[in-house]
């Protein structure tokens, strides 16, 4: 098992969000068998933390290469927030 452990932080003044895949030489994408999230305490501050799984064997491995896209939103949840939708019946 491939396991890839990920600090993104705190949610203070920006929202982080990774996206974690394998990529073989022609291009086919292999998404994790698994994930996992949780938050802890660092000198005072709460951080979170997201763990990836690739149930893979070695030989398999050998064929990939590890990717990520990485989406980072700063500023975005400061301020006065309204949001309004529709409930349909």
């Amino acid at each position: 098992v491939l396991r890839v452990q990920q600090c993104r932080g705190n949610f203070r003044d920006a929202d982080r969000h990774i996206r974690l895949y394998l990529k073989d030489g022609e291009g086919n994408e292999r998404i994790p068998d698994a994930s996992a999230s949780w938050q802890e305490e660092i000198d005072g501050e709460k951080v979170l933390f997201d763990e990836t799984w690739f149930v893979i064997t070695e030989e398999e491995l050998s064929q990939y290469d590890l990717y990520g896209m990485f989406y980072v939103t700063d500023g975005s949840v400061k301020g006065d927030w309204e949001v309004t939708f529709s409930i349909e019946n």
